[in-house]
């Protein structure tokens, strides 16, 4: 079939991880050469049944997974010329990779370079050295300083990943990262609540994260902390400089065309939404998503509209009621009446005339304001 957009973003879910962190609920699965190149070819196959006339534009792409900084410079390769000869890249407005500071050199990030890379999130979690073992990372804090130095030779768009919440974490240790992180001076900051997930390592073990009026007091410090320092806090969990916000990532949040490719990614193609199988194996026997298929994931009026909303709160501006109501030809506040009422008697949701956004409270109990919806 063509496919219904004309232009969409690309993530592409890359599940190899040199060290299975016990928090980590994403798919992955350790490093395997074999596997890795089978995976590539899988990965280009799916790319390539997206090739229409004309190219589908592409303003935005990301690599994430796992850990995309543990792929082979050849494979990286083969990745972006079947983008380019599948899509139409030549607006292309960022292109990001997740990196762990293990795999960071000088040599890979000119690769990166090369490759038309723009922007690098950096997975240091922590700059104090016993939650770095704690969390069981693949590397040490010196490991993050130094490759924070060699990106700073560079010219990406520097974002860095903490997390907060640990047991037994306070706010001096977390206050210490925050400030060893902007001696870097990164362009963004994403501050992650660590959340004890079920099949994990650390759900097996049972550990208990800080508690949630521990986690809301951090939550609080880090937003007060970081708007201080000159960020603007404009998603649950992400801070930017001006002009620094993920394009990629407020594409997922404004309910957007894009496209995922890998095991476990997601799609979203206007009115389609669907997603890959969760199975590594699986997809290299057969990356063809549903949307190629003959049952096609077309989801009912009232799916969207949720999954619109959820999307639309994780940003502090919320929905824009107006187009809401628009795009599917209903009121909002007349079709979801009773879960306003109580979202804004828990104090949780801003409401006028114009837009339905989150208060600091609500977007910490995101979730929960969430499920008023479902």
């Amino acid at each position: 079939m063509s496919v219904p957009c004309k232009e969409a973003s690309l993530y592409i879910h890359i599940p190899f991880c040199s060290v299975l962190c016990p928090f980590c609920d994403f798919y992955k699965v350790g490093v395997d050469s074999e596997l890795e190149q089978h995976f590539i070819d899988a990965c280009c196959k799916e790319i390539r049944l997206y090739k229409k006339n004309p190219p589908i534009k592409i303003p935005t792409i990301f690599l994430g997974g796992g850990t995309p900084s543990i792929l082979k410079k050849k494979h990286l390769q083969l990745l972006f010329e079947t983008i380019h000869d599948t899509f139409d890249t030549s607006a292309l407005k960022e292109c990001s990779i997740e990196a762990n500071p293990e795999d960071i050199s000088e040599d890979y990030l000119k690769t990166l370079q090369e490759l038309g890379f723009t922007r690098l999130s950096l997975g240091v979690q922590s700059f104090n050295e016993k939650e770095c073992h704690f969390l069981g990372r693949g590397h040490d804090v010196n490991t993050s300083i130094h490759a924070l130095n060699l990106i700073k030779t560079f010219p990406f768009t520097l974002s860095i990943d903490l997390m907060y919440g640990l047991p037994n974490s306070n706010w001096t240790s977390i206050e210490h990262s925050l400030k060893q992180a902007l001696e870097f001076s990164p362009q963004h900051l994403s501050t992650y609540c660590l959340s004890i997930e079920p099949n994990t390592v650390f759900f097996k073990k049972k550990i208990k994260s800080a508690g949630q009026e521990k986690e809301y007091h951090f939550y609080n410090k880090c937003m007060t902390f970081l708007k201080k320092q000159g960020f603007t806090h404009y998603e649950v969990c992400s801070f930017a400089k001006k002009n620094h916000e993920c394009i990629h990532n407020k594409r997922y949040w404004t309910f957007k065309d894009f496209i995922g490719i890998g095991p476990s990614a997601h799609s979203l193609i206007f009115p389609y939404k669907y997603s890959n199988t969760p199975s590594l194996k699986q997809y290299i026997k057969n990356p063809t998503p549903s949307l190629f298929q003959k049952e096609k994931p077309l989801l009912t009026q009232k799916d969207l509209i949720i999954e619109n909303i959820i999307a639309n709160l994780r940003m502090p501006k919320g929905i824009n009621i107006h187009k809401f109501n628009t795009r599917y030809s209903i009121s909002i506040k007349d079709t979801f009446k009773h879960a306003l009422e109580v979202a804004e008697k828990q104090k949780w949701l801003h409401i006028n005339e114009k837009s339905i956004s989150t208060t600091e409270k609500g977007l910490y109990l995101l979730d929960e304001v969430c499920l008023l919806f479902v």
